[in-house]
């Protein structure tokens, strides 16, 4: 026998609350994805602006 056999139905209340920890789950594995790929992004742009930075942040070195 399963344990799922032998467990009785949940009851509406029960299944609510399964919903609402289900979606809290999602929400807040979402929120960790968004964050990841935020910082992500501003380590990219951060690598680009170093590799090629413009021509305002450097200035030329004058001759001795």
């Amino acid at each position: 026998m399963r344990i799922s056999e032998i467990e009785a139905p949940k009851t509406p209340e029960q299944q609510r609350i399964a919903q609402l920890k289900a979606a809290s789950d999602r929400a807040r594995d979402a929120l960790k994805q968004e964050r990841q790929r935020q910082k992500m992004q501003k380590a990219q742009n951060t690598l680009q602006t170093l590799r090629a930075p413009s021509s305002a942040t450097i200035k030329p070195i004058k001759p001795v």
